[in-house]
């Protein structure tokens, strides 16, 4: 997983399977933590108390396919302190 920041958002991408939909994706964002991954896998990519506090309510995800077919899961997060840097996605300093 792979995760980027700017002054009002946090956004989280990992790999996804070929021909995924919507349905095989779960994520669960708090205002405190994210869990996130694929159903088939039975697993999550990432499970854990965020760094700072984000607005749940507008968090949401996506599904990026590419010409060769791959495809990624795109989690967007809206920090709760905008302009706030995070120096970790999550509280315990984990990068992801």
């Amino acid at each position: 997983a792979l995760w980027q920041q700017d002054s009002d958002r946090v956004v989280l991408t990992f790999v996804g399977t070929p021909g995924l939909s919507a349905a095989d994706v779960d994520v669960v964002v708090t205002q405190n933590s994210l869990r996130a991954g694929l159903r088939s896998a039975g697993t999550h990519v990432c499970d854990g108390a965020l760094h700072a506090p984000v607005k749940s309510a507008s968090a949401y995800f996506g599904i990026k396919t590419y010409a060769s077919g791959a495809a990624a899961v795109v989690v967007v997060l809206e920090k709760a302190r905008a302009g706030e840097s995070w120096p970790a996605l999550f509280a315990d300093g984990a990068p992801e």
